[in-house]
C-alpha cells in the first residue's frame, strides 16, 4: 500500500502539530461521561490523544498480523487493524484523512474506561461522516455492521470474538449524539442503560467531573491544561484484584480473565497505594518559523516519604550535552551519586524486608533478597567513590561490513569529585598502553585492546572529568567537559538528533540481519520509513529525575519538517537501491521545465558507456511522476551499437528527501535517488 507523502508529522512530531486550546464545555462533557473509578483518562486535542499509536512503529501488515492472532474472525482483525492504522495517521496531522472521518485539527477527544472496557469519544462538526466512514472501512474488509436501536439511539455494532477469552467476547459499537461521536466496547448481555453508558451517552452516577479529580491533579502536580491525563494504578489494582469496590472487576470476570490470587490482592493494592498515579501533560507547545516545539511532562507519584527521599539522594551529575542538542548524533548521560548508593539501597532493602507479605511470589523474592544485602556492592562503591555520573557523546562513525569499525568521533566522560583517583585506579587494573594519564590535564595517547589502530584514542583527566575520546569534535568537547561543575540534576539525560542518527542507521541497513532481511524488497520499505521520519528534522532531549513528587520525566522536542514540494526541473545523478541496501550509480537525467526530459543508463563496470539513452515527456500530479517515453536507444553490452527500442509509459511515486533532490519509487519494487549535479 502506498503511503501519502504529504504527511508532515509522525512519532514525536505528531505531538508538535497542535497548539490549540480546548472548549471547557466539551471537556466537561467528556469528564461527565467518564466514571470516577476509571483507571485511565486522557483528554485533549485529537492529534495528541492518538499520538501513542504512532509510537508503536509498526507497519499496517504488522498490525493486521498481530490482530489475526487475537481475533477469531480475520475480517474483524483486518477491520480493527485498518481503524488503528487510520488513527495513527490522525496523530500525524493527515488533514485529508481527518476530513474523511469528519474531523478537523481543532477537534478534541477523550479516552477512558467504562468499567473494564475502553471508550473513545471525540467532537466533530460532521459526526455522521465519522459513523459512515467506520462502516465503510468495515465493509471494505467484508465485515458488515449490525444496525441497532438503544432506546431510540442509532448504534452500529460488530462482534469481536476472542478465543483466548473463556468468557463472553465483547462487541464494538459506534454512534453519534449531537456533535459527539463514540467508539467503544460493550457486552451483548449488558442492559440498555449500561450499553448507553458504555458509549458515554448518559451521565455517570459518580463521574470524574463530579469528583474534580483532574483539576486537583493539574493543581497538585503543576500540569498544563493542554493534553493532560492520568493512569490510576490504585484503581487498576482494585480492578485486577476483583475488588467489589471497582466496577471493572465484573467486566474482567465476564471476559473470562482470572483475577489475581486472593493471597496477593492485599500486597498488590498496598504497592499501588504507595505509588498510585502517573500523570502527564503537554506543558508547552509553540509553532514559530516553521518549527514545532513541545514540552511533555510525566510524573509517577511516590507517596512513601523514605523512598522518595532516598531516590532524591541518588540524583547525580547530568552533563550539559545530554540535556541540550549540541551537534552530536546522540548524547546519553547517567547520573548516580555513588557515595549515597549503598546507604539508600540498604534503606530500601530494610523496608522491603520489614513488609508482612502474603503473596507467594513476593514472599519468595523477599527471601531471596534477604541473602543479598546491598553492602555486597561495597567494593564497587569503593572503587567508584566520588563518581556522580557519566556521559557518552557520539558525533560520527564509519562501519564496514568487512572491516568493522573504521573511524569514530566520540567521547566517554566520567564525572567525579576527584577523577585523578579514578585515573590512578584505572592505570592499575586496565591493560591499556599510555596509562597513567598526565596530571596537568593534557591528553595522552592510548592503545586500548580490540580498538582498531585506525582509531586514534586519547585519554585526559581535567577538572571533575575523566575522559576517553577519539575524533576532532570529541577532542574539542573534552575541554568543555572539563569545565563542568558537578550537579544533581537527575538519573538520566539524553539528547538525540533523529535526522542525523537515522541517516547513519540507514547507511548501515545492508549490514544488519540475515540475507533475507538485506534483500532490496525489504530494504526499500525500511529505508522509506526512516526517510519519512528523518524529513521531520526532529531533535529531542529527555531528562529523568527524582523530586518531591516522585519520578519525573521531561521530554522537550522540536520538529522542523522539510518541505514536501518537489521541484523536478534540473540535472541529476541517479542511483538505485540494490540488495544489501546499498546505492549504486544508475545513470544521469535531465528534467526540463517544458515537460520534456532525457536520461542515460550507464554500464556498472564502464561508467563512460551508455546502455540506454531515452527522451521522454513528463507530468507531475499529486505526488506521482508520469513518464511517456518518446525515443529509446539501447543495447545489452558496450561492444554493440545503440539501437532503437520500443518506448514505454510508467509512473513512480515521488518521495521528498528533506534536502536537495528526491527519490522515486517505481511499482513498490525499485527505488531511485536523484541528486542534483
Amino acid at each position: 500500500m502506498k503511503r501519502p507523502i504529504y504527511e508532515v508529522i509522525s512519532g514525536v512530531g505528531c505531538a508538535l502539530l497542535s497548539s490549540l486550546s480546548f472548549a471547557n464545555s466539551t471537556l466537561d462533557d467528556f469528564r461527565m461521561h467518564a466514571p470516577a473509578d476509571t483507571p485511565l483518562y486522557f483528554e485533549g486535542n485529537l492529534t495528541e490523544n492518538t499520538a501513542s499509536f504512532s509510537s508503536m512503529n509498526s507497519s499496517d501488515d504488522d498490525i493486521k498480523q498481530a490482530f489475526h492472532t487475537f481475533f477469531s474472525d480475520p475480517s474483524a482483525s483486518d477491520f480493527i487493524g485498518m481503524l488503528l492504522s487510520d488513527m495513527t495517521q490522525f496523530s500525524q496531522g493527515n488533514a485529508t484523512l481527518l476530513h474523511e472521518y469528519g474531523f478537523t485539527l481543532n477537534d478534541t477527544s477523550a479516552f477512558y474506561f467504562e468499567g473494564g472496557l475502553p471508550v473513545f469519544q471525540a467532537t466533530s462538526a460532521q459526526p455522521q461522516t465519522f459513523v459512515n466512514k467506520v462502516i465503510s472501512v468495515a465493509e471494505s474488509q467484508l465485515f458488515d455492521a449490525k444496525r441497532e436501536s438503544w432506546k431510540g439511539q442509532e448504534v452500529f455494532t460488530w462482534p469481536l470474538t476472542i478465543e483466548e477469552f473463556k468468557g463472553e467476547s465483547p462487541q464494538l459499537a459506534v454512534a453519534q449524539n449531537g456533535n459527539l461521536i463514540s467508539l467503544g466496547l460493550f457486552f451483548k448481555s449488558d442492559s440498555l442503560e449500561t450499553k448507553l453508558s458504555r458509549l458515554g451517552f448518559i451521565p455517570e452516577t459518580l463521574s470524574l467531573k463530579e469528583t474534580g479529580k483532574l483539576n486537583t491533579l493539574v493543581s497538585k502536580f503543576d500540569l498544563s491544561d493542554e493534553g493532560k491525563g492520568f493512569i490510576d494504578l490504585e484503581q487498576l489494582a482494585l480492578m485486577v484484584t476483583a475488588s467489589k469496590n471497582h466496577s471493572g472487576s465484573k467486566d474482567l470476570q465476564k471476559l473470562g480473565l482470572k483475577p489475581t490470587p486472593d493471597a496477593c490482592n492485599a500486597d498488590i493494592q498496598m504497592f499501588a497505594q504507595s505509588a498510585p498515579l502517573i500523570v502527564s501533560s503537554f506543558n508547552s507547545e509553540t509553532f514559530a518559523n516553521d518549527t514545532y516545539n513541545v514540552h511533555y511532562k510525566t510524573i509517577w507519584e511516590i507517596k512513601n516519604d523514605e523512598v522518595r527521599s532516598g531516590l532524591q539522594r541518588l540524583n547525580g551529575h547530568l552533563s550539559a550535552t545530554t540535556l541540550n542538542n549540541s551537534g552530536a548524533l546522540a548524547s546519553v548521560g547517567l547520573g548516580v551519586d555513588v557515595n549515597t548508593l549503598i546507604p539508600v539501597l540498604t534503606n530500601f532493602w530494610m523496608q522491603f524486608q520489614s513488609l508482612e507479605l502474603t503473596c507467594p511470589p513476593l514472599k519468595e523474592l523477599q527471601t531471596e533478597l534477604k541473602a543479598k544485602h546491598p553492602s555486597q556492592l561495597a567494593m564497587f562503591a569503593g572503587l567508584a567513590h566520588g563518581v556522580t555520573g557519566l556521559s557518552l557523546d557520539l558525533f560520527d562513525f564509519e562501519f564496514s561490513q568487512t572491516q568493522g569499525l573504521k573511524s569514530l568521533d566520540a567521547i566517554l566522560s566520567v564525572f567525579a569529585e576527584n577523577p585523578t583517583n579514578l585515573a590512578a585506579i584505572l592505570s592499575n587494573v586496565a591493560p591499556i598502553k599510555g596509562l597513567p594519564l598526565a596530571q596537568d590535564g593534557s591528553p595522552s595517547n592510548l592503545e586500548i585492546p580490540d580498538v582498531p589502530p585506525t582509531i586514534q584514542t586519547k585519554g585526559r583527566v581535567k577538572g571533575n572529568a575523566l575522559m576517553v575520546y577519539s575524533g576532532p569534535k570529541a577532542s574539542a568537547l573534552s575541554e568543555e567537559k572539563s569545565q563542568e561543575k558537578l550537579n544533581n540534576k537527575g538519573l538520566l539525560g539524553a539528547a538525540i538528533d533523529y535526522t542525523a542518527t537515522l541517516s547513519s542507521f540507514d547507511n548501515m541497513l545492508g549490514m544488519l540481519g540475515g540475507q533475507e532481511q538485506r534483500a532490496v524488497s525489504n530494504c526499500i520499505p525500511v529505508h522509506s520509513e526512516l526517510q519519512k521520519f528523518s524529513n521531520l528534522n526532529v531533535k529531542s532531549t529527555t531528562q529523568i529525575s527524582f523530586n518531591d513528587y516522585g519520578i519525573e520525566t521531561d521530554v522537550i522536542a522540536s520538529a522542523n519538517p522539510a518541505p514536501n514540494d518537489i521541484a523536478l526541473p534540473g540535472t541529476y545523478q541517479v542511483e538505485t537501491m540494490g540488495d544489501d541496501c546499498q546505492w549504486s550509480v544508475y545513470g544521469f537525467e535531465t528534467i526540463k521545465s517544458d515537460g520534456t526530459g532525457s536520461y542515460s543508463v550507464i554500464d556498472d563496470l564502464n561508467p563512460s558507456c551508455e546502455l540506454f539513452n531515452v527522451e521522454y515527456k513528463w507530468e507531475q500530479v499529486n505526488g506521482q511522476l508520469t513518464i511517456q517515453e518518446q525515443k529509446v536507444l539501447g543495447r545489452d553490452s558496450c561492444d554493440v551499437v545503440l539501437q532503437a527500442q520500443e518506448p514505454s509509459n510508467y509512473q513512480c511515486e515521488l518521495l521528498p528527501t528533506g534536502s536537495r533532490g528526491f527519490e522515486c519509487l517505481l511499482d513498490e519494487e525499485s527505488l531511485y535517488r536523484y541528486t542534483p549535479n
